[in-house]
């Protein structure tokens, strides 16, 4: 009798383990995030603002060193980047698009997920939730 109960504790004390651990988030780091972006082309995959899936089949953003983002259809249109120094979560935040259609990138954006390759984010204003993902155009 003293057994069962003794097994039942350990069964509840085992799944409150689980259960804290798997609950536990993970953040992508600002120097990760900040070392794979920088000097890198990227594509948009996947941008909806504001409820809207905007496209931009074609156009490759080149993250530079110095904070500054080259957009590869045109000279005349350059944005700004940064990563916060938060980690919960890391934000990667771009500025300074000033004309259509590229206006629409500049948000604090959540980084969800950060490989080499790919980079997905999201911007929550109120109800509205923006989402972003980058692809790494290959050299």
């Amino acid at each position: 009798m003293i057994m069962k109960g003794s097994m039942k504790i350990g069964l509840l004390v085992s799944i409150a383990c689980i259960l804290m651990l798997g609950s536990c988030e993970k953040f992508v780091r600002p120097n990760k995030v900040e070392r794979i972006v920088e000097d890198n082309k990227w594509s948009v995959s996947n941008c909806i603002v504001n409820g809207v899936n905007h496209q931009f089949i074609g156009t490759e953003f080149h993250f530079r060193e110095a904070g500054y983002i080259a957009v590869s259809e045109t000279a005349s249109v350059n944005g700004k980047w940064t990563v916060g120094l938060n980690k919960k979560p890391t934000t990667l935040y771009i500025s300074a698009f000033l004309s259509e259609p590229y206006f629409v990138l500049n948000d604090s954006w959540k980084v969800l997920t950060a490989t080499k390759n790919r980079l997905t984010m999201r911007a929550e204003h109120g109800n509205v939730v923006n989402s972003l993902t980058l692809i790494r155009i290959e050299d």
